[in-house]
């Protein structure tokens, strides 16, 4: 099966209890609601959902990204799939939609880090054309771990 991007679209309040469930089972140290509530009121702060019955909003979210704007950048500040979705192009159609986003004339790339530890993070960035551009020492701080920084 392959994902289809029409099921993309921006997030609301309502998708956020099946988002914060989503992260709790991808994430050893999940954000919490009130992070997800938090970054929806941030005027930077971007999110979109990947939701299999567009028509019945929220009731089948399947996956969801957060990024933030900034001058020359977008910046990914996370990305979870369902377990039983994963691997069937939601992530990578966000992505993709995400690389739409860039312009010549005011946003020319996209950031975010990853955890050492995450080789499937990182094998599915390397396979979105990412390239890590640096080592973050200590970066996580529970546990205590470096961050890889990718950058399209």
């Amino acid at each position: 099966m392959t994902a289809d991007p029409k099921n993309l679209r921006w997030y609301i309040r309502r998708d956020v209890p099946r988002i914060v469930r989503i992260e709790r089972l991808c994430f050893d140290h999940p954000w919490s609601k009130e992070d997800f509530l938090a970054a929806m009121r941030q005027s930077n702060c971007i999110g979109m959902v990947y939701d299999g019955a567009p028509a019945t909003k929220g009731q089948d979210v399947r996956g969801y990204m957060i990024y933030e704007l900034h001058n020359s950048e977008l910046r990914v500040l996370n990305l979870g799939v369902h377990p039983e979705w994963q691997r069937t192009g939601i992530a990578t159609a966000m992505v993709e939609r995400l690389k739409d986003k860039l312009s010549q004339q005011r946003r020319k790339r996209i950031t975010l880090e990853t955890n050492e530890s995450n080789l499937p993070s990182q094998l599915f960035w390397r396979a979105c054309g990412f390239k890590c551009v640096r080592v973050e020492r200590d970066f996580y701080p529970q546990p205590k771990e470096d961050a890889y920084v990718f950058r399209y």
